[in-house]
């Protein structure tokens, strides 16, 4: 099981009333080119309990209503809260795909899958291990 601590979330305003999110990730899509890239559960402003070791992606926005702009940071999760960010994008637009590709580093424990092939070179390796242990487990309940 893993274990969780509880965090208290707060978005970042600007002006305007432009409100910023955190996503807990939970999977990153590198073929898209937006925050639809991560795939989780949104953290509202609230107190969450999340996994130690989880990612956790912040979007907010910066700048006036006229020259607004969006930027990103990502964290992971200690038992001393986000630690400081380990990705940082000024330009949420402009420098997405380097961010995206850090997060999924991150989530990958350092091994990235930025190529289409590698994604699913990682898929049938936890695929195979997933049916090795039901495997496992059918063998124990068969002589249990």
């Amino acid at each position: 099981m893993t274990e969780m601590i509880r965090l208290k979330i707060t978005t970042r305003t600007a002006s305007g009333h432009s409100r910023g999110w955190f996503k807990l990730v939970t999977a990153v899509d590198q073929t898209k080119k937006n925050g639809y890239a991560f795939a989780g559960a949104f953290l509202r402003d609230d107190t969450h309990a999340l996994p130690l070791d989880g990612i956790v992606v912040e979007q907010y926005p910066t700048g006036s209503v006229k020259n607004g702009a969006d930027k990103g940071d990502a964290y992971r999760v200690t038992a001393d809260g986000l630690s400081e960010a380990f990705a940082h994008t000024a330009d949420w637009h402009r420098d997405f795909l380097d961010f995206r590709d850090a997060v999924a580093a991150a989530l990958h424990g350092g091994e990235t899958a930025s190529t289409p092939a590698s994604h699913v070179a990682v898929l049938l390796d936890e695929r195979a291990a997933l049916l090795a242990r039901v495997a496992k487990i059918d063998m124990l309940l068969a002589t249990g």
